[in-house]
């Protein structure tokens, strides 16, 4: 019988096969990522060797791994360096230096990545990076100009330097050390304590980061007035930081309605709990009371960050000031991108529960169908390939009380799924969206393999 539907299917597909279309996806310069590199090492040696030969030691561990760090990144699948879009970015950026003349001997890298987080950092050489998650929340170029100032004024005014010497400082102060001698020669309860001590560091250090964030935010201020763009995107930015943690630019995932199939019917089981006992078990749990995770932020409250900046907003702020110096629909069309660029960096990335979650979302919105239905099928055939090598782990995230709790659910039945099932599940969804999936070019050979995956069961 399953010889019978497969044949019937493989003719099918030769007769689909035509008028097929593939995703255009960024093409990253090489070569600028070689220069940006290049810098990053230059910077580095120049660093290193103005360093004071006190605490020299943990200086240069700090600034080894933090310069690897920044290399790594600019030279990984996550940086994006496409030209065109490298030329947007740069025609923001130097709106905001060409307009603030004591930013204009600065040494910049300004990239965008395709990581889905809501971020963008400055890592404190004069690299600057906004991951595509942070654009996706954004409605305007003026917002994007706030984030880009503000990562700037923490570069301008040296606050990665400035907690890496106040870190070092503490680590070698006379009481630290002290205490850690006393914790030295105690029997018992020495991890406790030493992690007590480690938190009082951190804890300290994120406080004194919060009055570099405040800070930043009134140079971010300062530099935008003097641009071309409206300063009230200063405070919808805000507001959209507000909710990034609370929201996401997917609507809820409904998996039985998106994996439903009349031939292989959506099992229940794959997404119910299981007995508290053994949920708790499964979902990594987070012991810190809600003051310490307070005071793990780095970042002060937006609606504070709103209050401090609201009338000086309102005060400078000009009607005929642009949200946008290009245009609304380049705009829009470049988060479409990103988000695209993100969902596949995913896979790239071999994060293949996230690249599966993103890509059934894709569907469930009806926005790139045929992409969508081929991820799916590449990243179930994927999964079935590693479960069936033992290596599903390294492959999925495990539930975790930070994750959405639709990402949750998705991880929630790829840990339940059996080897047949997931085999069952890929052929049956192929061949219910075939006429979709082979208007991709690559999805075909996904779908023999589907087919392949399905026979040996």
């Amino acid at each position: 019988m399953k010889t019978t539907c497969l044949t019937l299917f493989l003719c099918l597909s030769v007769l689909l096969s035509y008028g097929q279309t593939s995703y255009t996806f960024f093409v990253d310069d090489s070569l600028m990522k070689v220069k940006y590199a290049k810098e990053v090492d230059n910077i580095k040696e120049t660093k290193i060797k103005s360093l004071d030969k006190k605490y020299l030691k943990d200086y240069k561990e700090i600034y080894n791994e933090s310069f690897s760090n920044i290399k790594e990144l600019i030279l990984s699948k996550e940086a994006i360096t496409d030209t065109a879009i490298n030329n947007y970015l740069q025609r923001i950026v130097q709106e905001i230096i060409q307009k603030n003349k004591e930013l204009s001997g600065l040494k910049l890298r300004v990239i965008f990545t395709r990581n889905l987080w809501a971020n963008a950092y400055s890592m404190g050489d004069g690299t600057i990076a906004v991951n595509a998650g942070m654009l996706l929340y954004l409605n305007n170029e003026a917002e994007l100009a706030f984030i880009i100032s503000h990562e700037l004024a923490h570069y301008y005014l040296d606050h990665s330097g400035k907690a890496i010497d106040k870190y070092v400082t503490t680590i070698n102060s006379e009481e630290y050390q002290k205490e850690l001698k006393a914790i030295a020669k105690k029997k018992f309860g020495v991890n406790k304590e030493l992690d007590k001590l480690s938190k009082a560091v951190v804890f300290d250090s994120r406080k004194h980061s919060r009055t570099h964030e405040s800070e930043a935010d009134y140079y971010a201020f300062k530099f935008l007035r003097n641009s071309l763009f409206n300063m009230n995107g200063i405070i919808s930015c805000l507001e959209v930081l507000d909710k990034t943690s609370d929201s996401s630019f997917f609507a809820p995932l409904k998996l039985e309605i998106v994996l439903k199939n009349d031939d292989y019917p959506f099992k229940k089981r794959w997404i119910e709990e299981e007995s508290s006992i053994f949920s708790e078990i499964n979902i990594k749990k987070d012991t810190s009371n809600k003051k310490e995770i307070d005071s793990l932020k780095t970042h002060p409250d937006c609606k504070k960050r709103i209050t401090l900046l609201k009338d000086s907003v309102a005060k400078f702020a000009k009607n005929n000031q642009p949200y946008f110096i290009t245009n609304q629909a380049n705009f829009n069309k470049i988060k479409e991108k990103f988000l695209m660029e993100g969902i596949e960096y995913c896979y790239t990335s071999n994060n293949l529960s996230r690249n599966l979650y993103y890509a059934l979302s894709l569907l469930q919105q009806q926005q790139e169908k045929p992409f969508a239905v081929y991820s799916i099928a590449r990243c179930l055939n994927i999964l079935y390939d590693k479960q069936k090598n033992h290596h599903l782990g390294e492959a999925i995230d495990d539930e975790n009380k930070f994750f959405d709790a639709d990402y949750n659910l998705v991880l929630k039945m790829l840990s339940k799924l059996r080897l047949p099932e997931i085999a069952d599940l890929n052929f049956n969804f192929c061949k219910a969206n075939l006429s979709t999936g082979l208007l991709y070019k690559n999805f075909e050979k996904e779908w023999k393999t589907a087919q392949l995956n399905y026979t040996s069961n």
